[in-house]
Parts: structure tokens; C-alpha cells; sequence
């Protein structure tokens, strides 16, 4: 199996006359002013990994050899391998995986180190320092099989992160096309409502949506949320899933998600929280009742986010009545918390990976992502606060008291994201969670570590310090992780620190209230 050249996807005709073929359906524009049959156009999947016959072989060599006759200085060398570099070698591992370019690769070449890539850069365990074996059982790979569907989607992430990296176009194509057919299947078992295995189709839908991270463009930093939209049609489609395929934290996860989601794009209250009017007095109760309190306030602050898009009658009062009303709780819900949510905060001489030596110590790896989601209410509701009291013609001492608090909340929220980022998977020497925490996620948290980092960066009064360092760390995790999100996020924060105007929304909320219109008192 070989890959000589650049093939084209045309129609057999417009290639034999060497015509731009518009590859329209069902038949292309040159033969249908030819008034032709158009034969159809080939799949890009099969001409990636394909038999060429000798012919073409043959071909292909004859025309190296006549490109070589031509050159008069060319010197004959024994080839020798390209020594590991920073464009074709997989950082992080004792026996560097290099990927040599003048060599083809068979899709199982190209499979391994997309899964290394993934297992040592993104899963919530580290093997950097074992053998890996694509059929080991480890925790992500515990529904992977060499033809399985989940496998596409796993390879996809650990390829276009690679890519990234190594900067290397093919990998990002073959990434791009086991993306596509993770897609349609995921599309096809939710339209066709093949639950199997729905904990592996879940899975799957996750690692979509990382993938639009990690592939993510200019101006789609949203984009991965796309995929909430299809774990939204499962649960919704519940009653015909067996109720042991779900568990809590799979619960805890899609509504910290949508509201995520919402922060980021804003508009009507989303549909995926709709179905927690009837949840909520079943899941406020157990061991996990202190995050589902958490989740209810926030929906609620959802829900006033999507009031005030909607133009309600209300004053600009009562809106900072409501929010900080919502502050209120929010500040009593931290009060309330059992210690294995907690965390201590540290100091260390080590400034590289904390917060200028500061970073927090958690006792469980799913606290520090429910922190994540704390502090990210908090700030988004304290800068509501701030903002529409700053509207008000003549606010009162009060108002003008509150706003100050406020703003001091902002910074200090701000600061706490950045100091909980050590342990989340970026930086390994402050990651200070247990060996035998459980139960153990089976992704770190480095991604959802982005949009919290892009908020604390673009935050109302925050140091050009502060700012500064969430750029830097962003920068970091798209060079060592090849998640591109990153950079879109970085933008976002300069532009932010560009256009810094107390008259307009503060960035932060722009998306959640950007048709809201100025308030008076």
C-alpha cells in the first residue's frame, strides 16, 4: 500500500482532459455542458489508504528518476533515518515515536501514535513511562477495539493534536477523516436510536467535541458545544435507554456543560436544562448534593441571563437584587461544603507551574472541576452586578458599596481560577492528587480548563499581570497539547484588553447579553 502523490477526487472524465471539475451532484457543470454521463467522483478515504497497481508505481518512479537526471549536482547517498525533531517525534516519551516522512504509513502506523499522543497528553493517567499496546485495557481505551467506532474518535483527537504539534498537514487530514466517520456514526445511532452501548456512544460524542477543540479555527471557539446538542438527544430519549448505562458523575458533567455552554454563546434558556425542574428534588440528595446545589444556582442565574435577553420588564434594580441574591448563595454554598471538596491553597519557591508560587491543593479530581465551575458563576455573576450598577443614573451608597465588592470579587475569583490550573493536567510537577484517588475521570481537565482561564484573562479590573500569565499559559497548552482552542482564546483576551470600555458590556458577558440594552434607575 503506497501513497504517490496528490490524487484528485474529480470525475474520470474532467481528469482525463484535465478539466476543473466542480464535483457537483449529481453530476459535475463540464459534463453536463458536454452533455455527458458523469461517472461520479471518488471517496477521499479510499484514495488516502488505497492498493495502487504497478502501473502507477511505476509511473510515479520514472518521474523521480528523470527530476533526478536533470539535476547535475545531485550526489547518491545511503538514506538514514531522520534524527527525532521537534517536526516528526512525539514529545514526552522515553522511546520517541518518529514519524519519517519519505516513508508510507499504513493506517495502523498512523493509528499508534495518535493513541500515545492522547494517552499521555489527555487521559487522567500517564503512561509515558510504560510499553504501549493499543490493546491494553486502560481506562479510555476500555471499549476500544481495533475496528470500533469509538477507536476512530480517539485516534481523530490524538492525530489532530499531533498534527498540531508537528505541524504536520497529512496527520490532520487522516485526523479529519476518522473524525468524519465518528460523526456519522454517532449521527446515525441517535437518528436511528441504536442504543447498544450508550456509556460508549456518550464517550464518543466527548471526544467530538474535544476534537473541535483541538481543531478549533479562527472565530469557532464555540464550536465544540455543537456536540451537547446530540448527548441532549439522548438523554431526552432516555426512557428508552436502560437507567443503569447512566451514572452520577455522567449527570453532574452534562449539566456543568450546558451551563458552560451558555456562558459561551448565551440565547433562550438552553432545552438541555429544561428536564432539571423534574430532577431536581431526586438529585439533591446523597453524596453528591453539594454539587447539585451548585447546579441549581447556576441554572437559576441561566435563567436570568435568558430573561434579560428576552427584553423582560424589569428594572436595572432588580436585576442587582437578583444577582446578588444569587452571590449571596453562591458564598453560603462554599460555607456548606464537606471537606473532600475543599482545597488548600499553597505557596511554592517553584514559580513555574503555579500562579506566581501559588496553587490549590484538591482532595478528589472531580473537585477541582466543579471549582472551575464555581468560580466561573461567581465571576459572571458579580460582573453582572458591577455592570448594571454602573448603569444606574444615581446609584445610592449602597449600590455604589456593592459595586466595589464586586469588582474585588472579580479579582480575586480571577486569581483562584489561575491558581487551580496546577493540578488540572497541564503542569506535572504541582499535579498533587492521590495515587489512589477515586473515582478517577478518565480525561484530565485541561479542557475544561480554557473558557474559565479566557474569563479570569478578560475579567473587569484584572492586572496586566494577571492577564499576562493566563496568555502565557494558554500559549503553553497549545504548543505542548495542540489544542488550538487555545489560541482562539488568547485572542479573545487581547481583544478584550483592547477594547476595555466601562460604557459597553464587560467581555465576559458580551455573549450571554450582548442585545441587552442600556438600563436607568
Amino acid at each position: 500500500m503506497t501513497f504517490c502523490g496528490r490524487p484528485s477526487q474529480n470525475c474520470q472524465r474532467c481528469r482525463q482532459r484535465r478539466l476543473r471539475c466542480d464535483r457537483a451532484r449529481p453530476a459535475c457543470s463540464p459534463c453536463k455542458r458536454a452533455k455527458e454521463e458523469c461517472a461520479g467522483y471518488r471517496e477521499e478515504t479510499s484514495l488516502l489508504f488505497r492498493n495502487e497497481n504497478e502501473r502507477i508505481i511505476r509511473l510515479s518512479k520514472a518521474a523521480h528518476a528523470r527530476s533526478a537526471a536533470k539535476s547535475q549536482t545531485a550526489v547518491r547517498r545511503p538514506q538514514v533515518p531522520n534524527a527525532p525533531t521537534r517536526d516528526n517525534t512525539i514529545p514526552g516519551f522515553g522511546n520517541e515515536v518518529v514519524l519519517g516522512r519519505s516513508m508510507p504509513l499504513t493506517p495502523l502506523d498512523m493509528e499508534i501514535p495518535g493513541l500515545q499522543f492522547f494517552v499521555h497528553h489527555f487521559s487522567s493517567r500517564s503512561w509515558a513511562d510504560e510499553d504501549f499496546s493499543p490493546g491494553q485495557q486502560y481506562d479510555v481505551f476500555r471499549d476500544l477495539d481495533k475496528e470500533s467506532p469509538f477507536r476512530n474518535a480517539v485516534v481523530s483527537v490524538g492525530l489532530a493534536a499531533l498534527s498540531n504539534v508537528n505541524r504536520d498537514c497529512a496527520l490532520l487530514n487522516v485526523a479529519r477523516q476518522r473524525y468524519g466517520v465518528a460523526l456519522r456514526v454517532v449521527r446515525n445511532s441517535i437518528e436511528a436510536r441504536r442504543y447498544e452501548n450508550v456509556a460508549v456512544l456518550l464517550k464518543m460524542i466527548v471526544m467530538l467535541a474535544i476534537f473541535e477543540m483541538v481543531d478549533s479555527k479562527p472565530g469557532t471557539f464555540n464550536s465544540w458545544t455543537t456536540h451537547l446538542t446530540g448527548i441532549a438527544a439522548l438523554v431526552n430519549q432516555s426512557p428508552h435507554i436502560p437507567a443503569q448505562q447512566f451514572d452520577t458523575h455522567a449527570e453532574i458533567w452534562f449539566y456543568l456543560s450546558a451551563i458552560a455552554n451558555y456562558f459561551q454563546s448565551g440565547g433562550p434558556f438552553p432545552v438541555e436544562l429544561e428536564s432539571w425542574a423534574t430532577q431536581r428534588t431526586a438529585l439533591l440528595t446523597g453524596a453528591t448534593q453539594s454539587v447539585f446545589e451548585l447546579v441549581d444556582i447556576l441554572i437559576r442565574f441561566v435563567g436570568l441571563c435568558a430573561n434579560l435577553q428576552r427584553h423582560e420588564e424589569t428594572t436595572a434594580e432588580e436585576v442587582i437584587r437578583e444577582a446578588v441574591g444569587l452571590d449571596i448563595e453562591l458564598e453560603a454554598w462554599v460555607g456548606r461544603l464537606p471537606s473532600e471538596w475543599t482545597f488548600t491553597t499553597m505557596q511554592s519557591a517553584d514559580i513555574t507551574g503555579t500562579f506566581y508560587g501559588r496553587y490549590h491543593v484538591y482532595q478528589s479530581a472531580w473537585s477541582p472541576r466543579v471549582w472551575n465551575h464555581y468560580q466561573l458563576g461567581r465571576l459572571l455573576v458579580n460582573e453582572v452586578i458591577a455592570f448594571y450598577i454602573s448603569q444606574l443614573r444615581e446609584p445610592a451608597v449602597d449600590w455604589i458599596v456593592q459595586k466595589e465588592l464586586s469588582l474585588a470579587v472579580i479579582n480575586q475569583t480571577a486569581a483562584d481560577i489561575c491558581a487551580g490550573i496546577a493540578t488540572q493536567g497541564l503542569f506535572s510537577n504541582h499535579d498533587t492528587l492521590p495515587s489512589d484517588c477515586s473515582p478517577r475521570p478518565l480525561l484530565k481537565g485541561i479542557f475544561m480548563t480554557i473558557y474559565p482561564l479566557t474569563a479570569a484573562g478578560s475579567a473587569t479590573g484584572v492586572s496586566d499581570q494577571l492577564r499576562n500569565w493566563v496568555n502565557q499559559t494558554l500559549q503553553m497548552l497549545a504548543d505542548r497539547t495542540g489544542i488550538r482552542q487555545a489560541l482562539e482564546a488568547i485572542r479573545r483576551i487581547q481583544d478584550a484588553a483592547a477594547n476595555n470600555n466601562q460604557e459597553q458590556l464587560p467581555a465576559a458577558l458580551r455573549a450571554m447579553l450582548c442585545s441587552t440594552p442600556s438600563w436607568s434607575g
